[in-house]
């Protein structure tokens, strides 16, 4: 029988090998817990901060490879790994710019709210499989599912008012092997998709809008 490491020892390699590949983005990440880590002083949010860019390191690893994929069939499983961390990468960043959002007096102002709420339309179906901000809806939304069959099915009707609605977001994986999924904004009015890597490179970038 083949010798198979403890799960935890190759969980453990996988966020080491990581960072040993992303040392600048580790550096950035640092910074950043530093720089909005502090508006809640007697709290865990520094902590959180880091741990949000721990695994975004891990994920632009499996991005990377699997942007090179050669197709075989362990992509597949490699893929359905990637999905679930990057849902949870969504939920953890979030709450995080929630809380950032909420302290007015944190700079960049408009880039953080715009951040938060690309967060905020993709966590929303993903959490509560709904599509946010529904409640200001004024006509029903005619939707498509995905993935589609070619049939009537493939259409349903969207109103606030059924309390047993429900969206299945769209979502694909991007040149850069990253996840993204097509988000609804009810407010503005378009559908769009946002990419889990661009996002994370915007948040990277607020070290630099800081000292431009």
């Amino acid at each position: 029988m083949l010798d198979v490491l403890p799960i935890s020892k190759l969980i453990n390699l996988a966020f080491l090998n990581s960072r040993v590949k992303h040392k600048e983005i580790e550096e950035t990440w640092i910074n950043l817990s530093c720089k909005f880590g502090g508006f809640l002083p007697e709290s865990l949010l520094m902590l959180s901060i880091q741990k949000t860019g721990q695994l975004d390191m891990l994920l632009r690893c499996l991005e990377d490879e699997f942007r090179n994929r050669d197709g075989s069939n362990e992509d597949v499983f490699s893929l359905n790994n990637q999905c679930l961390l990057s849902d949870l990468w969504i939920e953890h960043t979030y709450e995080i710019f929630r809380i950032l959002k909420n302290h007015r007096e944190i700079e960049p102002r408009d880039e953080i709210e715009s951040i938060e709420k690309h967060l905020r339309l993709i966590r929303v179906p993903l959490s509560k499989h709904q599509i946010a901000a529904d409640y200001s809806l004024k006509d029903s939304l005619i939707l498509q599912k995905h993935p589609k069959k070619n049939d009537d099915t493939d259409f349903y009707e969207y109103k606030y008012e059924n309390k047993k609605r429900s969206h299945i977001m769209p979502r694909a994986c991007s040149e850069r092997g990253s996840m993204m999924w097509h988000v609804i904004d009810i407010k503005s009015g378009p559908s769009f998709w946002i990419e889990r890597r661009n996002l994370s490179d915007r948040i990277l970038n607020l070290i630099e809008k800081d000292n431009s």
